[in-house]
């Protein structure tokens, strides 16, 4: 799934504001929603496995940097 599929996935999900980290620092986003939502769908992109991980705790994540 590239960015194109991402913009459909964030139309299709207009309650959700999509976010796509390239690596686990706060500036390293790789895609970000144009939706106004407190709801946050968090991602990790790992471009070894070329897949996407869900973030369930942004807090945490970022921590273990």
């Amino acid at each position: 799934m590239g960015i194109p599929e991402l913009i459909r996935s964030q139309e299709h999900f207009r309650d959700y504001k999509i976010v796509v980290y390239q690596g686990l620092g706060c500036d390293d986003i790789m895609y970000e929603g144009q939706i106004d939502s407190f709801k946050h769908l968090n991602l990790l992109y790992d471009d070894v496995e070329r897949h996407y991980h869900v973030i369930t705790n942004l807090t945490a994540a970022m921590a273990r940097k």
